[in-house]
């Protein structure tokens, strides 16, 4: 036997101890390591299957990995991907959504992030409430110009909207609102709810406060106009839309069209319908040549009336118009 053969019998006499915790240390890591090759292949087994779009095959893969490590935040990011981004589909969402939404709160409650990954964390729990109906947007933790918070907020706005929720939808815009004042599109979107909820003096202050931020927000001015006219005030209202409409955008011209001609002013709203319909095309153009024609038999042009009624045969209106018109004709 040679001399190194020797070493470890008398190691073993000398040292019993130091051995025998090498033993343990070299099993307790063996198992470890076999765990973590398992985890990480398991990991991007999923995060391949999710990447052909076949979340079917990723969920068996995920449900072993958070089986083993239930607060690492790979998963959790993997589990939010099994949740479809399109917005119909979560109306009204299956019971397999239901359950990914739920394991995904479940997860974001246990999991062991950095600061920065625990507000995604918290996002990611407050979209899986909001998707299983559950009010999401006042458990949202939310700092000043927290953008991801505020883009979170207004899908879940977003959604309540297509659900019939609008107390959930106008919750989560106040929120953004107050997180980003100054963002235009959270501002015209809470202004827009607000006067769909029958509260348009409050959108009115909201975007007066804009506008003397960024006076030349077109967009902010015409949504004044609208929340203007839904306010009562119709001649400041007309005033701002007829001014939005000298833009020359064919959309603006007919809503001014429209609104000139529910406030009785008609020939304005021939004009501006006119105009209008030489710069539309498809579903809009009938629009304007109805209101052009609903103006026109106003001021008693029944002749006129008549050929720009028929031009508008998919509005109802117009039909309506058309049909009264055509039967005092007999």
């Amino acid at each position: 036997m040679s001399g190194g053969s020797t070493t470890l019998p008398r190691l073993s006499r000398r040292f019993p101890y130091a051995l025998l915790a090498l033993a343990l240390v070299g099993a307790s890591t063996l198992p470890a390591r076999a765990q973590d090759r398992a985890l990480e292949r398991w990991l991007a087994s999923a995060t391949r299957a999710l990447d052909a779009n076949a979340p079917r095959r990723a969920r068996p893969l995920l449900a072993r990995a958070a089986a083993r490590a239930p607060s690492d935040p790979r998963v959790l990011f993997l589990v939010a991907r099994l949740l479809p981004d399109d917005l119909e589909s979560l109306v009204h969402p299956s019971d397999e959504v239901l359950d990914d939404a739920r394991w995904l709160r479940a997860l974001a409650g246990r999991v062991e992030v950095s600061s920065d990954e625990r507000a995604q964390a918290s996002r990611l729990a407050a979209w899986s409430d909001a998707i299983c109906g559950e009010r999401a947007a006042a458990a949202l933790p939310l700092a000043p110009q927290d953008r991801a918070g505020v883009a979170l907020l207004r899908r879940v706005a977003a959604l309540a909207l297509r659900r019939g929720a609008p107390d959930e939808a106008l919750l989560a815009l106040r929120r953004a609102h107050g997180a980003l004042p100054q963002d235009p599109e959270v501002l015209r979107e809470l202004a827009a709810l607000l006067v769909a909820r029958g509260r348009p003096a409050e959108a009115v202050q909201l975007l007066t406060i804009r506008l003397r931020v960024e006076p030349g927000d077109l967009e902010s001015r015409r949504d004044l106009g609208l929340a203007l006219l839904a306010d009562g005030r119709e001649g400041e209202a007309l005033a701002i839309l007829e001014d939005v409409a000298r833009q020359g955008q064919p959309a603006d011209l007919l809503r001014y069209a429209a609104a000139a001609l529910e406030a009785g002013r008609l020939r304005e709203a021939a004009s501006a319908a006119a105009r209008a319909a030489s710069r539309s095309e498809g579903s809009a153009r009938q629009r304007a040549y109805a209101v052009r024609g609903l103006a026109l038999l106003a001021l008693g042009q029944r002749e006129a009336a008549r050929d720009s009624l028929r031009l508008a045969p998919d509005d109802a209106r117009a039909r309506e118009a058309l049909r009264l018109l055509e039967a005092r004709a007999r």
